[in-house]
């Protein structure tokens, strides 16, 4: 009996020593990942003292809509045009003008359409299988957030609403795989950084103000005429300046990653799709059909092959959304299957619906009572040559928080833009950039966009905004420079 204890504490003290030349697993809610130094850099710190400032401040997005209105009320009753504004009434009223103005109410569904099925499309079973392969690249934390990042952008530039969801989708499963090789990963970055494109889908296919004076009969039609999308978004300088940006961003993202108290959320199983029984009647058989859908997609393809190939048409909202609807109905196999992904991405879109009055309102304030007009004088009043453009990018960037629609606030600002533009000897290809600019880089902070994405992570606004908004500073440096050194004649 002697000798079997000596022995078991023997192995207890073997054990204990192994222990302890050992490393251990750190617990998932605070420690270094492997790869950590252990030291905080730069930008860690301000990515944790940003993210500190978000927690404490940042509300729930409708509670920041109403807080802008009042806001825009205070404004423009103190410093609207005098002639339009006489009493509170008058600002009420201008409220109400836009509530309901029947181009805000196109552009909303427009938008919601484009959100539908671009949610239901990143759901797609090709979508998934891509994201999930990439997932599997990173070998460490900081490389796992760079890749969203990255993926985000490219999401971005095929469509900004691909991106909200497509981007939270890959920053959960990089996560997930990412747990288990044992790399630990900040999930409220991850996620912060998959919304990363909503900064930059102004460069590509579906970026508003460019698709608008694109089309004929635009709203500015008769005093700019029709710009071919290829002058803008795809201009040399447009291009350079996303090349910087696709450097830049994801790089101080992935130096953010914090090297202890890391939020690793447990993600769980993928969800099991469930097997549907087998049809038995005619109508459930054309629900499961595979061939039904792609005889649906024939006439919208027949259109858009019209409308690009025959009569040479630019880009534009409409054949942009038709364009989404014709891959969601060749990737999906079957209509039931389709049909019951867009009922979920619908009911994931309903937050930004409910939310897009009260911020149609907030254009009116800003149309009707000359406010808008106002503000844009002001930084006008300041500006010359030299200083425009960075100056033009911080007013759109400020009238985003207002009016966070690219299509809604070219509608506001559009006209201001152009003459001031023009009294500064700048073009009007210039200011439609500069509005792409401006309009993007505050969605950084503006939390309304980012609601799927929230309501697919599980993560509330404030645990994204503040590693955000230091990518935004930087982000808005590299514009005004590209604006201001190589400005579109």
């Amino acid at each position: 009996m002697a000798s079997r204890k000596k022995k078991k504490s023997k192995n207890k003290a073997s054990q204990r020593s192994k222990a302890a030349a050992t490393p251990q697993t750190a617990p998932p809610t605070s420690s270094a990942p492997p790869s950590s130094t252990g030291n905080s850099g730069f930008l860690e710190t301000v990515g944790r003292w940003s993210g500190m400032f978000a927690e404490r401040f940042v509300p729930d997005p409708w509670i920041y809509a109403m807080i802008l209105t009042a806001v825009a009320m205070i404004a423009a009753y103190n410093w609207g045009d005098p002639e339009k504004v006489e009493s509170v009434n008058d600002v009420v009223r201008a409220w109400s003008k836009g509530l309901w103005n029947p181009k805000i109410l196109v552009l909303i569904a427009q938008f919601s359409f484009n959100l539908i099925v671009c949610t239901a499309l990143a759901q797609t079973k090709l979508v998934q299988k891509v994201l999930s392969t990439l997932a599997a690249v990173p070998k460490s934390a900081r490389q796992a957030i760079a890749l969203v990042a990255a993926v985000s952008i490219g999401l971005g530039l095929i469509s900004w609403a691909l991106c909200i969801v497509g981007g939270a989708i890959f920053g959960q499963e990089v996560c997930r795989q990412a747990k288990r090789r044992g790399i630990k990963v900040h999930y409220p970055l991850a996620i912060s950084s998959g919304y990363l494109g909503m900064m930059t889908f102004g460069f590509g296919l579906t970026s508003s103000a460019p698709l608008m004076v694109a089309q004929e009969n635009h709203f500015l039609a008769s005093k700019i005429g029709v710009i071919p999308f290829n002058q803008t978004v795809g201009s040399p300088m447009s291009l350079a300046t996303l090349a910087l940006l696709l450097i830049a961003c994801p790089t101080m993202l992935a130096f953010m990653h914090p090297s202890k108290k890391i939020h690793e959320v447990s993600l769980g199983a993928k969800k099991r799709e469930i097997a549907s029984p087998a049809p038995t009647t005619f109508a459930q058989h054309l629900e499961h059909s595979q061939i039904f859908l792609k005889v649906a997609a024939i006439l919208p393809c027949w259109f858009l092959y019209n409308y690009y190939i025959i009569d040479k048409k630019g880009l534009s909202i409409d054949s942009m959304n038709l364009v989404f609807l014709c891959a969601a109905l060749i990737l999906f196999k079957r209509p039931k299957e389709m049909l019951e992904k867009l009922s979920e991405a619908a009911r994931g879109v309903w937050s930004i619906v409910f939310q897009f009055p009260f911020y149609a309102g907030l254009m009116g304030i800003i149309i009707e009572t000359g406010l808008g007009a106002r503000v844009a004088e002001f930084f006008v009043s300041i500006s010359n040559q030299t200083t425009w453009p960075a100056l033009g990018v911080a007013f759109q960037g400020l009238c985003n928080l207002f009016v966070p629609s690219a299509g809604g606030q070219w509608l506001v600002t559009g006209n201001i833009l152009i003459d001031a533009s023009r009294d500064l000897a700048f073009s009007d290809r210039q200011a439609v950039m500069i509005e792409v600019m401006g309009d993007q880089l505050t969605n950084m902070v503006q939390p309304m966009w980012a609601l799927p994405a929230l309501a697919l992570s599980g993560l509330k606004a404030k645990d994204i905004l503040g590693y955000t908004a230091v990518v935004m500073v930087a982000a808005y440096f590299i514009m005004a420079i590209m604006l201001t050194m190589f400005p579109l004649s």
